[in-house]
């Protein structure tokens, strides 16, 4: 969401992950209470109770909000995260949060969906550490290139797919994801590696660090020779009659 304005769209996206809750307890910014916020929430049937104004520690979300914030800046600054993956970061912190058990026996994802929540994506890596990534040839990617994990891919992919960053400042997608061996990072060489990949980055990022990533597509990859429109040739069993004399 990059306006405050597009908040609605948030609205449909909850109601269409997890369903419809019994009533929703907003504090009362306009965009929560009226427009199209309100329109989305009436056509679902679901009630909004605004709590009183200016009082928004009444809001048990304050907490999951504070708590995420706090720990979105020790993974910041704690590991010298460059500002381009900011957006990850604090998704992955809320994320990491939405999956603790807080105060009750069951996750809170869990309780709000009615299954138990999947860890996997979160268990394996840490924000912002050194990992081996493996790209399909296709790709204009090193087949295996040393870069730093920077999230759940969330949106793109399987469940155990990951965003990792390069040192050319580029976010890639990538499943094929693994940690250091306990004897790499020690190694003297893999050590030289990380220097070069850090000084690269930094030179990439220098002036640029409020800009937006530059995630991996399509038109990146070389379709230049593919012509078209293509011929697919036709086994001589499916060749009909008239295509035979």
């Amino acid at each position: 969401m990059t306006e405050e304005r597009n908040v609605h769209h948030s609205l449909s996206y909850l109601f269409r992950d997890v369903g419809f809750p019994n009533a929703l307890i907003l504090d009362s910014a306009t965009s929560l209470t009226r427009g199209e916020f309100k329109k989305v929430a009436s056509k679902a049937q679901v009630p909004i109770y605004p709590l009183e104004p200016f009082n928004p520690n009444q809001s048990t979300a304050e907490d999951m909000i504070r708590e995420g914030t706090r720990l979105y800046q020790r993974f910041m600054t704690g590991r010298h995260t460059p500002k381009l993956l900011s957006d990850r970061v604090f998704i992955y912190c809320l994320e990491i949060r939405s999956h603790m058990a807080l105060g009750h026996p069951m996750q809170n994802g869990t309780i709000i969906q009615g299954y138990r929540a999947d860890i996997s994506h979160l268990s394996d890596f840490s924000m912002y550490y050194w990992c081996w990534t493996l790209s399909p040839k296709d790709s204009n990617q090193d087949k295996k290139q040393l870069t730093r994990w920077s999230s759940p891919s969330f949106d793109v992919g399987g469940e155990l797919c990951y965003a990792l960053l390069t040192a050319k400042a580029q976010v890639i997608i990538r499943s094929s994801v693994s940690p250091l061996k306990k004897e790499e990072v020690e190694a003297e060489d893999i050590e030289q590696m990380k220097k070069k990949f850090t000084a690269e980055l930094n030179r990439r990022l220098e002036g640029k660090q409020s800009s937006s990533e530059l995630s991996e597509t399509l038109d990146s990859m070389n379709y230049k020779n593919i012509p078209f429109p293509l011929k697919i040739p036709v086994h001589p069993s499916l060749s009909t009659d008239d295509e035979g004399e």
